[in-house]
């Protein structure tokens, strides 16, 4: 038959046909949306990642700039002539033509330098490579003196007047104040220019043909430089995308947003040394650039898959209706008025005329047949070998039958609090307590399962079950503080399938174990399987290994119940034998990867042997936390006992060679074969110091023991105990004990040390 005669006839067919083709147009729909939005996603994240890369560059390279701005200062600072030029009270021509061929000579070692200088607030001198007078700088050069600094070091965007070119530049300036230390006179200065065009030309390698524009702003929404226009000092705080940015806790990141009336892909790398803003703005369009291909694929893939739509919609369409369709051609030839001989019928009429004539055959046969059908339905729910349809397969067929079983829950402490006696007392009451609410017969009756069977056709059969099983669980809680899970089995036709509803209803009851006790499952309500179906039963366990080794006890919690959850999504059969392998590959690992652990690695394997003995998931969850946190435990002891041995074998080396004036952290890093940032940190969280601080602790007290003992001058104590630099030395030595070492030799002369010197001798004065 045609399909087009079939569409006209049969409107079960012509249903089916159109509820086949709707469907998958609407699948083809989803998918295309899917791709087209996976597509332009991935796009921008890609553009993004790249942005963040290469603005991360840009910031490290600025950074460097920041760390050599402060070794500049810190070198003209403990050179001697600079210094002795920046803290005269007289001027000295000389010395200053000599301090600015000195500071040429700098800035011509560092192209990012545009001009240098250093201020004398006594003589008001400002000695710099450009010639610029101190009036031109007065304003800026006055912060310099007077107070004490409240930092070392000060920046200061600013635009200045070139003396060569008469043209104002821009500048980011770093005011440097010596005096911000305690040993330094207060008037004087550094002032270190770096030229703005020297960023800008670190941004525009990074342009291209699809950047908008890139720009670099202070912590506080500045503008410090932007390649494509001027706006230099200009306030950017307000713009909603720098706002974003400056609001932002995260070192890096990209977002869409507005920008100058048009949409516009946002990356950013903020710098933490100089606590600036690297920012790229990118035109969106120009990022999608074959969207208009992209779409056009789509559209065209669309429609290919709607015509293979049609096919596959006629196909099962066939394949589906086949047996109706005999079955028509059965009840036609016994219909003697050729009702089907019309060019239109009506299948579910036919369908249900000839079923109308069995029902009532079978009806005249139920009143002798009742009394034993409930006998043997019955035996055949305890478990019978007995096939009902052997012998009531008419009367039988004409009733619906509905399975429900009741299960204890927490039945380890209902054991624990009730002997046996007590129990069975309990289950006979909850048993009539359903049969009184429900107007059903218990059926089966275990230790904590008891079932129960009804006919919603009979006259004592509840309207609205549910709500009849929650007063029994109300009932049960009130009178026995006792929790009870009910599941509803489907309705089976007939005993046939009476069994099945049991099987079915048992089923229900295993979502208990993920979802709970205390509730009500209907085989309506169930999952349907097949959602699940090529979903891995495997639930992988490389993160939460990699934590336990990481010694990450907050994320060891999260994990386990993300690895729950996903259980959760699966079938019970497939969630339980996931959970099981978990266990075990849990267990095999730490078993032969950590021998320190083995008996808190042993606790996975009793889980795994006990896993069908939990009454819940969560509690399950519970003791794999428990598991995987002593695992945590057993190797954090051991590597806090191997780390102390590192550091004790680090402190004897530093006793050892401190007189070494090459003795860094990057030498005994590469000594012990541990990274610096790792020996570091490793250091710190030992000794409660960082090394630079112990080596220059034990330097200080060996330098002590060589004042009280020898009459060496303290320049040559200072080489004995690894500082090359004696200013520096005599800086760090007042530091730490508020006197020189002159004055603290002289000290200990007078007796007030000599008492904490054992092995002193006169001979050593």
């Amino acid at each position: 038959m045609r399909l087009k005669e079939k569409l006209i006839r049969y409107p079960v067919y012509r249903n089916m046909f159109l509820s086949f083709f709707f469907l998958t147009c609407l699948v083809v729909c989803v998918f295309c949306v899917a791709v087209y939005a996976y597509f332009s996603k991935s796009a921008l994240q890609e553009v993004g990642n790249v942005s963040e890369s290469m603005l991360a560059q840009t910031s490290y390279v600025a950074d460097i700039i920041h760390t050599q701005v402060y070794d500049i200062g810190n070198h003209l600072i403990n050179n001697p002539y600079m210094a002795s030029a920046m803290f005269n009270k007289e001027v000295d021509r000389i010395q200053e033509y000599h301090v600015v061929s000195a500071l040429s000579a700098m800035q011509s070692t560092y192209p990012f330098i545009k001009y240098i200088g250093i201020f004398n607030g006594t003589t008001e001198r400002y000695m710099n490579n450009k010639g610029i007078a101190y009036d031109d700088e007065r304003a800026l050069l006055e912060s310099v003196v007077g107070e004490p600094a409240k930092e070392y070091s000060r920046f200061v965007p600013r635009k200045v007047l070139d003396p060569v070119s008469n043209r104002e530049v821009n500048v980011l300036t770093f005011v440097l104040s010596p005096g911000y230390t305690s040993y330094f006179p207060k008037n004087g200065g550094i002032v270190i220019n770096v030229d703005e065009q020297y960023i800008k030309e670190l941004l525009v390698p990074l342009m291209n043909e699809k950047t908008g524009f890139l720009i670099v702003t202070d912590e506080n929404g500045t503008i410090l430089s932007r390649t494509n226009e001027e706006h230099f000092l200009n306030n950017a705080a307000n713009e909603p995308y720098i706002r974003s940015i400056l609001a932002s806790a995260s070192s890096g990141g990209s977002f869409l947003a507005e920008v100058e009336g048009e949409k516009r892909l946002v990356s950013y790398v903020k710098s933490e040394a100089l606590r600036w803003n690297f920012v790229s703005v990118n035109d969106y369009d120009k990022l999608l650039f074959n969207l208009n291909k992209m779409r056009q694929i789509v559209l065209s893939l669309a429609l290919v898959m709607c015509v293979l739509g049609v096919l596959l919609s006629y196909w099962l369409t066939n394949h589906m209706y086949n047996p109706l369709e005999h079955l028509m051609k059965r009840i036609a030839g016994l219909q003697k008025n050729g009702a089907t001989a019309s060019k239109r019928a009506n299948e579910f009429l036919m369908l249900a005329e000839a079923f109308h004539a069995v029902s009532e055959k079978a009806t005249m046969l139920e009143p002798a047949m009742s009394v034993m059908q409930r006998s043997h339905l019955l035996q055949y729910m305890k478990g019978s070998s007995a096939d009902p349809a052997n012998r009531f397969v008419e009367p039988l067929d004409a009733h619906d039958y509905i399975v429900v079983l009741l299960k204890l829950d927490g039945m380890r402490s209902f054991r624990a609090e009730h002997d046996e006696k007590t129990q069975s007392l309990i289950r006979f009451a909850v048993c009539n307590i359903a049969h009184e609410l429900t107007g059903m017969d218990a059926v089966i009756t275990e230790e904590d399962e008891i079932g129960i069977v009804g006919r919603p056709d009979a006259a004592a059969f509840p309207t609205d079950l549910t709500a009849s099983l929650q007063e029994v669980q109300r009932y049960v809680r009130e009178y026995f503080r006792l929790s009870l899970s009910v599941a509803i089995g489907p309705v089976a036709r007939g005993a046939k399938e009476l069994r099945a509803s049991y099987l079915a209803a048992a089923e229900l009851l295993q979502r208990r174990f993920f979802e709970g006790g205390g509730r009500i499952y209907r085989a309506e309500d169930r999952l349907d399987s097949k959602a699940a179906e090529g979903e891995a039963a495997v639930l992988s366990e490389r993160k939460l290994i990699e934590l336990i080794q990481l010694q990450r006890r907050a994320d060891i919690g999260p994990e386990v119940r993300s690895l729950v959850e996903a259980a959760k999504r699966l079938p019970y059969d497939h969630a339980m034998l996931g959970l099981h392998q978990l266990l075990v590959s849990l267990y095999r690992h730490f078993d032969a990867a950590a021998p320190g652990a083995k008996e808190e690695a042993r606790r996975f394997f009793q889980l795994a042997s006990a896993l069908f003995s939990f009454e819940g998931v969560d509690e399950l969850a519970e003791r794999i936390e428990q598991a995987c946190l002593a695992i945590a435990e057993a190797l954090e002891a051991k590597a806090r006992h191997k780390h102390l041995e590192v550091i004790e074998e680090i402190k004897a080396y530093v006793l050892s060679n401190f007189a070494k004036h090459e003795l860094s952290l990057e030498g005994l890093a590469d000594h012990f074969h541990i990274t610096p940032g790792y020996l570091g940190k490793l250091f710190k969280t030992a000794c409660g110091v960082s090394f630079t601080d112990y080596l220059k602790q034990v330097r200080m007290e060996k330098a002590c023991e060589l004042l009280l003992h020898t009459r060496e001058p303290a320049n040559v104590i200072s080489e004995r105990v690894g500082i090359l630099n004696s200013t520096y030395f005599y800086t760090v030595f007042k530091k730490k004990y508020g006197m020189s070492p002159a004055q603290y030799r002289t000290e200990a002369i007078k007796g007030r040390l000599l008492q904490d010197v054992p092995n002193a001798t006169k001979e050593s004065y």
